[in-house]
């Protein structure tokens, strides 16, 4: 006897679109279908990012279109999506006056798990993610990397089949980020389905299987970071401090700027370098990222 099994991508979205009661469209007729492991959706403030997961967490009612969370439709069978996933929202803050231990075991209680169960997926959340030790300290002593650790300790700790992490990292410093995005990488080894919001291309280069690219609700582009990078014309990129008339340089290929720097992204590199430095100015090669594919795809569409 053949036995059947029932497959679905952990998100589908088809012809996605939110308008707010103000006009404002926040997303665009998006599709998109997510499978497992980590998919980062990346885009400028403004873009929809937050919209877009506040509606997969069934928390905001879109205007048309059709998504369907773990194979259940958002719009009919919320209970079900809920009982499955868990939550990080960008502007979550633990509460000051409670332990890590009091906000994981409490929030399993307020869930419906049993004390019993309830205390033992607390001390494996807090134990994963390296806040046993203190598990007894008050919130308001902690640093702003460990408050965020609590969130996602609270998440964990459901055994959520999917966990939506909104701005994971904002607001920390490089350390407590590096730190955060090793958290996430461990969570997926045990199997969990995580979708993050993020502006910072290198977190969605490091953590994601999959990125989603939207702009002004639009999908612009959706694969694996990897491939990605491919759809660019070049794999290395020039770049050159201000000083020089970004003029000068447009001559060479495209041109965008960063910071102090103007990035080069040459039609012939070779000629270009030979160029630049038989002129005696000063200039870094580097490797093409998904931050130069996000430049070029946002650049373009507001051409």
């Amino acid at each position: 006897m053949t036995r059947i099994v029932k497959t679905y991508y952990t998100v589908t979205a088809n012809d996605l679109s939110k308008v707010y009661p103000d006009g404002t469209k926040a997303l665009d007729s998006v599709c998109f279908n997510v499978g497992d492991g980590i998919t980062c959706i990346v885009g400028p403030n403004g873009a929809g990012k937050t919209t877009l997961v506040k509606i997969i967490a069934t928390q905001l009612k879109y205007t048309d279109g059709k998504v369907k969370v773990l194979g259940y439709d958002v719009e009919k069978e919320k209970d079900k999506i809920r009982k499955r996933i868990a939550v990080v929202p960008q502007e979550g803050l633990p509460v000051n006056e409670l332990t890590p231990f009091e906000h994981v075991y409490y929030y399993l209680l307020a869930r419906g798990m049993d004390r019993k169960s309830a205390k033992k997926n607390t001390e494996y959340a807090l134990k994963n993610l390296g806040l046993w030790e203190i598990k007894d300290r008050l919130a308001i002593k902690l640093s702003g990397g460990l408050k965020r650790r609590i969130l996602i300790a609270m998440a964990l700790a459901t055994r959520a089949d999917l966990m939506l992490l909104d701005e994971p990292s904002v607001g920390l410093d490089p350390i407590s980020r590096k730190e955060t995005w090793d958290l996430i990488m461990d969570i997926e080894k045990e199997g969990v389905k995580a979708i993050i919001t993020t502006h910072y291309m290198e977190e969605a280069e490091a953590l994601a299987k999959e990125v989603i690219i939207i702009n002004k609700g639009r999908l612009l582009a959706k694969g694996n970071p990897r491939e990605l990078k491919k759809n660019l014309r070049f794999d290395k990129k020039i770049a050159v401090g201000k000083e020089i008339k970004r003029e000068s340089l447009e001559r060479f290929g495209k041109t965008a700027s960063y910071g102090n720097w103007w990035l080069l992204y040459p039609d012939d590199l070779d000629f270009t370098i030979d160029a630049l430095l038989s002129k005696k100015i000063s200039i870094q090669i580097m490797p093409t990222s998904l931050e130069d594919v996000f430049i070029e795809l946002i650049k373009n569409d507001s051409e």
